[in-house]
């Protein structure tokens, strides 16, 4: 905006550059360098609000990404814990079964008699 108001200033500084959109009130050349400037401006602030945009959303995708991490490094030690768990009940019934008088044992852990 800066830009436009000086192009004014200096091709006519009786022009009130808040009177109207560049070029309105200039002819000529210096019409066509204020609509060039005005088109600048346009550019300059759609690339600043696209490039705002960006910003965000790589945000967002490193926010997304540390998630993603943390959610592997969860199941990670679930499934430890579930590994550990099995491990335990395993050699509890290992025991419980060692400890169980032949007899009452099924026939497929019994030991074989003697």
């Amino acid at each position: 905006m800066m830009i436009g108001k000086l192009v004014h200033t200096v091709v006519d500084p009786g022009l009130d550059p808040a009177a109207g959109p560049p070029g309105h009130h200039i002819g000529g050349a210096a019409g066509r360098l204020a609509g060039l400037v005005h088109e600048w401006e346009k550019d300059w602030e759609r690339d600043r609000v696209d490039q705002k945009f960006w910003d965000r959303l790589l945000a967002l995708e490193n926010r997304h990404l540390e998630a993603q991490k943390w959610q592997a490094a969860m199941v990670a030690r679930v499934v430890e814990a579930m590994e550990e768990d099995c491990q335990v009940l395993d050699a509890i019934l290992a025991l419980a079964i060692t400890f169980l008088p032949p007899a009452a044992q099924p026939p497929t852990t019994a030991p074989p008699a003697p």
